[in-house]
């Protein structure tokens, strides 16, 4: 088996360059991460620790009518 095969899995089709393929995927056993209110408010604390606007950001809000 090679290092590639270990990484990704070994694959039993074969894709061609330059050709458009439609590719489906399902998850097994789906975690329900925002069932609880509790994993929501970790989730929502993260996302504003990481965003940090810099001083030197532009930020437009436009609308249109």
């Amino acid at each position: 088996m090679t290092q590639s095969e270990l990484k990704y899995g070994s694959r039993k089709s074969e894709m061609i360059l330059n050709e458009v393929y439609f590719w489906t995927d399902t998850i097994k056993n789906w975690n329900k991460l925002l069932e609880h209110d509790s994993n929501k408010h970790i989730i929502i604390e993260l996302l504003e620790k990481s965003y940090q606007p810099r001083k030197d950001q532009v930020v437009c809000i436009c609308h249109y009518a």
